[in-house]
Protein backbone atom coordinates (compact mmCIF):
# COMPACT_ATOMS: atom_id res chain seq x y z
CA UNK A 1 0.00 0.00 0.00
CA UNK A 2 2.11 2.95 -1.13
CA UNK A 3 -0.23 5.57 0.08
CA UNK A 4 0.31 3.88 3.69
CA UNK A 5 4.02 4.23 3.19
CA UNK A 6 4.22 7.68 2.01
CA UNK A 7 2.14 8.64 5.29
CA UNK A 8 4.23 6.67 7.26
CA UNK A 9 7.42 7.95 5.95
CA UNK A 10 5.60 11.86 5.92
CA UNK A 11 4.98 10.89 9.83
CA UNK A 12 8.71 9.79 10.72
CA UNK A 13 10.14 12.86 8.69
CA UNK A 14 8.36 15.25 11.28
CA UNK A 15 9.82 13.10 13.94
CA UNK A 16 13.18 13.45 12.85
CA UNK A 17 15.99 15.44 13.14
CA UNK A 18 18.88 13.76 11.92
CA UNK A 19 20.28 15.27 8.56
CA UNK A 20 21.57 11.64 7.85
CA UNK A 21 17.73 10.46 8.62
CA UNK A 22 15.95 12.71 7.25
CA UNK A 23 18.01 12.28 3.33
CA UNK A 24 17.12 8.15 3.60
CA UNK A 25 13.66 8.70 4.70
CA UNK A 26 12.91 11.61 1.72
CA UNK A 27 14.50 9.36 -0.34
CA UNK A 28 12.27 6.03 0.34
CA UNK A 29 9.43 8.24 0.29
CA UNK A 30 10.60 9.58 -3.24
CA UNK A 31 10.57 5.77 -4.02
CA UNK A 32 6.98 5.47 -2.87
CA UNK A 33 5.72 8.39 -4.96
CA UNK A 34 7.32 6.66 -7.86
CA UNK A 35 5.63 3.21 -7.39
CA UNK A 36 2.20 5.96 -6.91
CA UNK A 37 2.70 7.27 -10.01
CA UNK A 38 3.16 10.72 -8.30
CA UNK A 39 6.06 12.34 -10.25
CA UNK A 40 5.92 15.43 -9.16
CA UNK A 41 5.89 14.54 -5.60
CA UNK A 42 8.37 11.94 -5.93
CA UNK A 43 10.70 14.79 -7.54
CA UNK A 44 10.32 17.21 -5.00
CA UNK A 45 11.16 14.39 -2.33
CA UNK A 46 14.45 13.57 -4.21
CA UNK A 47 15.37 16.79 -4.67
CA UNK A 48 15.21 17.30 -1.25
CA UNK A 49 17.05 13.99 -0.68
CA UNK A 50 19.90 15.98 -2.82
CA UNK A 51 20.07 18.93 -0.67
CA UNK A 52 20.64 17.35 2.42
CA UNK A 53 23.25 15.12 1.47
CA UNK A 54 24.80 16.09 -1.81
CA UNK A 55 27.44 13.26 -1.71
CA UNK A 56 24.85 10.48 -1.80
CA UNK A 57 24.75 8.69 -5.02
CA UNK A 58 21.34 7.03 -4.38
CA UNK A 59 19.72 10.38 -3.97
CA UNK A 60 20.75 11.52 -7.28
CA UNK A 61 19.85 8.14 -8.91
CA UNK A 62 16.52 8.29 -7.00
CA UNK A 63 16.51 12.19 -8.69
CA UNK A 64 16.99 10.98 -12.08
CA UNK A 65 14.32 8.28 -12.11
CA UNK A 66 11.96 10.93 -10.87
CA UNK A 67 13.00 12.99 -13.66
CA UNK A 68 13.24 10.50 -16.01
CA UNK A 69 9.29 9.77 -15.15
CA UNK A 70 8.45 13.42 -15.77
CA UNK A 71 9.27 12.85 -19.13
CA UNK A 72 12.24 15.67 -18.03
CA UNK A 73 15.16 13.45 -19.78
CA UNK A 74 17.85 16.12 -19.69
CA UNK A 75 17.38 16.39 -15.57
CA UNK A 76 17.42 13.04 -15.70
CA UNK A 77 20.86 12.54 -17.47
CA UNK A 78 22.30 15.06 -15.37
CA UNK A 79 21.23 13.43 -12.05
CA UNK A 80 22.39 10.11 -13.13
CA UNK A 81 25.62 11.78 -14.44
CA UNK A 82 26.34 13.13 -10.58
CA UNK A 83 25.39 9.68 -9.47
CA UNK A 84 27.90 7.65 -11.93
CA UNK A 85 30.32 10.79 -10.55
CA UNK A 86 29.85 10.35 -6.52
CA UNK A 87 30.31 5.61 -7.66
CA UNK A 88 32.37 3.07 -8.71
CA UNK A 89 32.72 0.38 -9.95
CA UNK A 90 29.22 -1.44 -11.48
CA UNK A 91 27.30 0.79 -9.60
CA UNK A 92 29.39 4.12 -11.83
CA UNK A 93 28.02 1.68 -14.81
CA UNK A 94 24.97 1.31 -14.11
CA UNK A 95 24.63 5.03 -13.37
CA UNK A 96 26.13 5.77 -16.38
CA UNK A 97 24.23 3.49 -18.70
CA UNK A 98 20.67 5.59 -16.68
CA UNK A 99 22.54 8.85 -18.20
CA UNK A 100 22.45 7.95 -22.06
CA UNK A 101 19.39 6.22 -21.82
CA UNK A 102 17.88 9.76 -20.85
CA UNK A 103 20.09 11.29 -23.42
CA UNK A 104 18.45 8.95 -25.72
CA UNK A 105 15.03 9.05 -24.93
CA UNK A 106 15.59 13.05 -25.04
CA UNK A 107 16.62 12.90 -28.40
CA UNK A 108 13.83 10.58 -29.33
CA UNK A 109 10.88 13.15 -27.62
CA UNK A 110 12.81 16.49 -29.16
CA UNK A 111 12.06 14.54 -32.87
CA UNK A 112 8.56 12.86 -31.63
CA UNK A 113 7.37 16.22 -29.98
CA UNK A 114 8.34 18.43 -32.86
CA UNK A 115 6.39 16.56 -35.57
CA UNK A 116 2.98 16.62 -36.41
CA UNK A 117 2.67 12.67 -34.84
CA UNK A 118 -0.92 12.46 -35.02
CA UNK A 119 -2.44 14.79 -37.88
CA UNK A 120 -5.29 12.51 -38.86
CA UNK A 121 -3.82 9.25 -40.80
CA UNK A 122 -1.21 11.36 -43.11
CA UNK A 123 2.11 11.52 -41.55
CA UNK A 124 4.44 8.90 -42.56
CA UNK A 125 8.31 8.68 -41.87
CA UNK A 126 8.64 8.70 -45.83
CA UNK A 127 6.48 11.71 -46.42
CA UNK A 128 7.78 13.28 -43.56
CA UNK A 129 5.14 14.46 -40.33
CA UNK A 130 1.96 16.04 -41.63
CA UNK A 131 0.95 19.51 -40.75
CA UNK A 132 -1.89 20.14 -39.18
CA UNK A 133 -4.73 22.95 -39.87
CA UNK A 134 -6.23 22.88 -36.61
CA UNK A 135 -3.33 22.43 -34.55
CA UNK A 136 -4.16 23.40 -30.55
CA UNK A 137 -7.52 24.26 -31.67
CA UNK A 138 -10.92 22.46 -30.25
CA UNK A 139 -12.37 21.78 -33.64
CA UNK A 140 -8.48 20.06 -33.86
CA UNK A 141 -9.44 18.14 -31.07
CA UNK A 142 -12.39 16.97 -32.00
CA UNK A 143 -11.14 15.84 -35.57
CA UNK A 144 -8.15 13.68 -33.94
CA UNK A 145 -10.98 12.13 -31.47
CA UNK A 146 -13.15 11.25 -34.07
CA UNK A 147 -10.33 9.75 -36.57
CA UNK A 148 -9.44 7.85 -33.72
CA UNK A 149 -12.90 6.39 -33.23
CA UNK A 150 -12.87 5.42 -37.22
CA UNK A 151 -9.47 3.86 -36.71
CA UNK A 152 -10.87 1.83 -34.03
CA UNK A 153 -13.80 0.72 -35.95
CA UNK A 154 -11.89 -0.37 -39.11
CA UNK A 155 -9.84 -2.68 -36.71
CA UNK A 156 -12.61 -4.03 -34.65
CA UNK A 157 -14.80 -5.07 -37.90
CA UNK A 158 -11.76 -6.53 -39.66
CA UNK A 159 -11.27 -8.44 -36.34
CA UNK A 160 -15.09 -9.99 -36.69
CA UNK A 161 -15.14 -10.26 -40.40
CA UNK A 162 -12.14 -12.47 -40.11
CA UNK A 163 -13.76 -14.96 -37.44
CA UNK A 164 -17.70 -14.44 -38.81
CA UNK A 165 -19.00 -17.65 -40.90
CA UNK A 166 -22.20 -15.33 -41.49
CA UNK A 167 -22.80 -14.05 -44.60
CA UNK A 168 -24.99 -11.21 -43.67
CA UNK A 169 -22.74 -10.64 -40.67
CA UNK A 170 -19.73 -10.20 -43.41
CA UNK A 171 -21.44 -8.22 -45.89
CA UNK A 172 -22.51 -5.74 -43.17
CA UNK A 173 -18.72 -5.94 -41.41
CA UNK A 174 -17.47 -5.30 -44.64
CA UNK A 175 -19.64 -2.10 -45.69
CA UNK A 176 -18.88 -1.20 -42.11
CA UNK A 177 -15.11 -1.23 -42.57
CA UNK A 178 -15.21 0.47 -45.87
CA UNK A 179 -17.02 3.64 -44.80
CA UNK A 180 -15.10 3.59 -41.65
CA UNK A 181 -11.87 3.92 -43.93
CA UNK A 182 -13.19 6.60 -45.51
CA UNK A 183 -14.42 8.18 -42.94
CA UNK A 184 -10.53 8.62 -41.33
CA UNK A 185 -9.38 9.53 -44.56
CA UNK A 186 -11.93 12.39 -44.88
CA UNK A 187 -11.05 13.64 -41.56
CA UNK A 188 -7.65 13.27 -41.99
CA UNK A 189 -7.35 15.44 -44.94
CA UNK A 190 -9.35 17.64 -43.33
CA UNK A 191 -7.10 18.44 -40.66
CA UNK A 192 -4.07 18.28 -42.71
CA UNK A 193 -5.45 20.30 -45.62
CA UNK A 194 -8.30 22.50 -44.02
CA UNK A 195 -11.64 22.88 -44.61
CA UNK A 196 -13.22 21.77 -47.62
CA UNK A 197 -12.74 24.68 -50.80
CA UNK A 198 -14.55 25.01 -54.31
CA UNK A 199 -10.55 25.66 -55.93
CA UNK A 200 -8.49 24.00 -58.20
CA UNK A 201 -5.48 24.62 -55.44
CA UNK A 202 -7.67 22.75 -52.81
CA UNK A 203 -8.35 19.43 -55.28
CA UNK A 204 -4.24 19.29 -56.06
CA UNK A 205 -4.09 19.47 -52.38
CA UNK A 206 -5.71 16.90 -51.74
CA UNK A 207 -4.85 14.56 -54.53
CA UNK A 208 -1.25 15.11 -53.40
CA UNK A 209 -2.03 14.14 -50.04
CA UNK A 210 -0.26 10.62 -48.77
CA UNK A 211 -3.47 9.69 -47.16
CA UNK A 212 -5.53 9.92 -50.55
CA UNK A 213 -5.01 6.39 -52.01
CA UNK A 214 -6.24 4.80 -49.15
CA UNK A 215 -9.34 6.85 -49.26
CA UNK A 216 -9.95 6.42 -52.99
CA UNK A 217 -8.92 2.56 -52.77
CA UNK A 218 -11.52 2.42 -50.14
CA UNK A 219 -14.47 3.97 -52.29
CA UNK A 220 -13.38 1.37 -55.01
CA UNK A 221 -14.21 -1.30 -52.71
CA UNK A 222 -17.16 -0.19 -51.74
CA UNK A 223 -19.27 0.65 -55.77
CA UNK A 224 -17.91 -2.41 -56.44
CA UNK A 225 -18.08 -4.58 -54.37
CA UNK A 226 -14.71 -6.10 -54.30
CA UNK A 227 -12.80 -8.84 -52.62
CA UNK A 228 -11.22 -9.53 -49.22
CA UNK A 229 -7.09 -8.66 -50.69
CA UNK A 230 -7.39 -5.39 -51.36
CA UNK A 231 -8.90 -4.64 -48.28
CA UNK A 232 -5.78 -5.95 -46.11
CA UNK A 233 -3.58 -2.98 -47.69
CA UNK A 234 -5.60 -0.27 -46.22
CA UNK A 235 -6.25 -1.84 -42.92
CA UNK A 236 -3.15 -2.79 -42.39
CA UNK A 237 -1.55 0.87 -43.01
CA UNK A 238 -4.42 2.35 -40.80
CA UNK A 239 -3.60 0.06 -37.92
CA UNK A 240 -0.10 1.16 -37.94
CA UNK A 241 -1.41 4.52 -37.86
CA UNK A 242 -3.91 3.55 -34.88
CA UNK A 243 -0.76 2.24 -33.07
CA UNK A 244 0.68 5.43 -33.55
CA UNK A 245 -2.60 7.72 -32.26
CA UNK A 246 -2.57 5.34 -29.39
CA UNK A 247 1.15 5.71 -28.52
CA UNK A 248 0.25 9.34 -28.86
CA UNK A 249 -3.21 8.99 -26.60
CA UNK A 250 -0.85 7.35 -23.72
CA UNK A 251 1.92 10.22 -23.84
CA UNK A 252 -0.30 11.94 -21.39
CA UNK A 253 -0.03 9.26 -18.58
CA UNK A 254 3.78 8.00 -19.26
CA UNK A 255 6.16 9.99 -21.63
CA UNK A 256 9.25 7.21 -20.57
CA UNK A 257 6.65 4.44 -21.80
CA UNK A 258 5.10 5.86 -24.48
CA UNK A 259 8.66 6.64 -26.19
CA UNK A 260 9.45 2.70 -25.36
CA UNK A 261 6.04 1.78 -26.97
CA UNK A 262 7.68 4.60 -29.84
CA UNK A 263 10.70 1.76 -29.85
CA UNK A 264 8.50 -1.50 -30.01
CA UNK A 265 6.79 -0.04 -33.00
CA UNK A 266 10.00 0.86 -34.54
CA UNK A 267 11.54 -2.52 -34.43
CA UNK A 268 8.37 -3.76 -35.24
CA UNK A 269 8.93 -1.44 -38.68
CA UNK A 270 5.68 -0.10 -38.07
CA UNK A 271 6.51 3.36 -36.75
CA UNK A 272 9.40 5.21 -37.23
CA UNK A 273 11.03 5.82 -33.89
CA UNK A 274 12.05 9.37 -34.30
CA UNK A 275 8.89 10.72 -35.57
CA UNK A 276 6.28 8.63 -34.66
CA UNK A 277 5.32 8.36 -38.58
CA UNK A 278 4.23 5.15 -40.32
CA UNK A 279 7.29 3.35 -41.06
CA UNK A 280 8.28 3.43 -44.78
CA UNK A 281 8.28 -0.58 -44.58
CA UNK A 282 4.91 -0.34 -43.97
CA UNK A 283 3.73 1.84 -47.29
CA UNK A 284 6.18 -0.63 -49.47
CA UNK A 285 4.86 -3.61 -47.97
CA UNK A 286 0.88 -2.29 -48.26
CA UNK A 287 2.25 -1.96 -52.11
CA UNK A 288 2.94 -5.24 -52.89
CA UNK A 289 -0.10 -6.66 -51.67
CA UNK A 290 -1.98 -4.09 -53.62
CA UNK A 291 -0.24 -5.30 -56.69
CA UNK A 292 -0.48 -8.80 -55.78
CA UNK A 293 -4.53 -8.21 -54.92
CA UNK A 294 -4.45 -6.81 -58.85
CA UNK A 295 -3.31 -10.18 -59.86
CA UNK A 296 -5.33 -12.07 -57.41
CA UNK A 297 -9.00 -10.13 -58.86
CA UNK A 298 -7.65 -11.14 -62.39
CA UNK A 299 -7.21 -14.79 -61.83
CA UNK A 300 -10.59 -14.82 -60.38
CA UNK A 301 -11.66 -14.47 -63.86
CA UNK A 302 -11.77 -17.87 -64.08
CA UNK A 303 -13.93 -18.69 -60.73
CA UNK A 304 -17.37 -17.98 -60.75
CA UNK A 305 -16.70 -15.36 -58.12
CA UNK A 306 -15.29 -13.08 -61.27
CA UNK A 307 -15.85 -9.74 -60.43
CA UNK A 308 -15.33 -7.45 -64.02
CA UNK A 309 -16.22 -4.00 -62.86
CA UNK A 310 -13.83 -4.54 -59.98
CA UNK A 311 -10.99 -5.74 -61.66
CA UNK A 312 -11.69 -2.67 -64.22
CA UNK A 313 -11.86 -0.07 -61.27
CA UNK A 314 -9.22 -2.07 -58.78
CA UNK A 315 -6.41 -1.71 -61.97
CA UNK A 316 -7.69 2.16 -62.92
CA UNK A 317 -7.17 2.56 -58.92
CA UNK A 318 -3.76 1.22 -59.21
CA UNK A 319 -3.19 3.43 -62.31
CA UNK A 320 -4.41 6.73 -60.85
CA UNK A 321 -1.56 5.55 -58.04
CA UNK A 322 1.47 5.69 -59.90
CA UNK A 323 0.52 8.40 -61.81
CA UNK A 324 0.43 10.42 -58.62
CA UNK A 325 3.23 8.98 -57.19
CA UNK A 326 5.42 9.69 -60.63
CA UNK A 327 4.03 13.17 -60.72
CA UNK A 328 4.73 14.08 -56.80
CA UNK A 329 8.75 15.17 -57.22
CA UNK A 330 11.00 14.02 -53.91
CA UNK A 331 8.35 11.98 -52.74
CA UNK A 332 8.00 8.03 -52.31
CA UNK A 333 7.15 5.14 -54.66
CA UNK A 334 6.05 2.08 -52.98
CA UNK A 335 4.03 1.35 -55.64
CA UNK A 336 6.43 1.99 -58.75
CA UNK A 337 8.96 -0.18 -56.37
CA UNK A 338 6.04 -2.95 -56.05
CA UNK A 339 5.77 -2.96 -60.03
CA UNK A 340 9.47 -2.99 -60.05
CA UNK A 341 9.97 -6.14 -57.96
CA UNK A 342 6.88 -7.71 -59.70
CA UNK A 343 8.90 -7.05 -62.44
CA UNK A 344 12.12 -8.35 -61.47
CA UNK A 345 10.33 -12.15 -60.87
CA UNK A 346 8.59 -12.29 -64.06
CA UNK A 347 11.58 -11.36 -66.27
CA UNK A 348 13.41 -13.69 -64.15
CA UNK A 349 11.47 -16.71 -65.02
CA UNK A 350 10.95 -15.72 -68.79
CA UNK A 351 15.03 -15.69 -68.73
CA UNK A 352 14.74 -19.40 -68.18
CA UNK A 353 16.09 -21.71 -70.65
CA UNK A 354 12.89 -23.43 -72.81
CA UNK A 355 11.07 -20.45 -72.03
CA UNK A 356 9.91 -19.64 -75.64
CA UNK A 357 10.71 -16.23 -77.16
CA UNK A 358 7.64 -15.57 -77.92
CA UNK A 359 6.75 -14.57 -74.02
CA UNK A 360 9.41 -12.57 -73.60
CA UNK A 361 7.92 -10.75 -76.63
CA UNK A 362 4.54 -10.62 -75.82
CA UNK A 363 6.12 -9.46 -72.06
CA UNK A 364 8.15 -6.57 -73.19
CA UNK A 365 5.64 -4.87 -75.64
CA UNK A 366 2.91 -5.22 -72.92
CA UNK A 367 5.43 -3.56 -70.57
CA UNK A 368 5.71 -0.60 -72.87
CA UNK A 369 1.94 -0.27 -73.36
CA UNK A 370 1.98 -0.40 -69.43
CA UNK A 371 4.76 2.29 -69.33
CA UNK A 372 2.63 4.60 -71.41
CA UNK A 373 -0.44 4.12 -69.48
CA UNK A 374 0.75 5.94 -66.23
CA UNK A 375 3.50 7.97 -68.35
CA UNK A 376 3.40 11.24 -66.80
CA UNK A 377 2.96 13.98 -69.36
CA UNK A 378 5.59 16.75 -69.57
CA UNK A 379 4.37 20.33 -70.20
CA UNK A 380 4.23 20.98 -74.16
CA UNK A 381 3.58 17.39 -74.92
CA UNK A 382 0.83 16.53 -77.04
CA UNK A 383 -1.83 13.68 -74.36
CA UNK A 384 -1.81 10.12 -75.88
CA UNK A 385 -5.01 8.30 -76.11
CA UNK A 386 -5.18 6.13 -73.45
CA UNK A 387 -8.18 2.67 -72.27
CA UNK A 388 -9.17 4.48 -69.30
CA UNK A 389 -12.73 5.27 -67.75
CA UNK A 390 -10.93 7.83 -64.89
Amino acid sequence: DFAAAIEAFGEAIAATEDVEDLAKLHSNRAASHLQAKNFAAAAEDAETTTSLKPTWAKGWSRLGQAKRAQGKYLEAATAFDKAAELSADAAKAAYEKDARDARTLSERASAYYSSAFSSGGGSSAAYGPAPDAFAGTTTGRLLQTLTFGARMLVLFNFAQYAVSFDAAGIARRYKTMLFALMAAWVLGTVRRVGRPQFSKVYVQRVLADPGFPRGFGAFILLVSKGSFLPLVPLVYVESAHLAGDLIERFRAYSPTLALKALALGESLTLLDGRTGAVGPSVLHNAALIEVLAGLAVIVELATPKRNPMFIVLYWQYLQVRYVLEEATPGGPKPLKAAFAKLDAQISGLLATTGVPGILRTGYAKLKDVLARQVAVPQPGQPRQPRCSIM
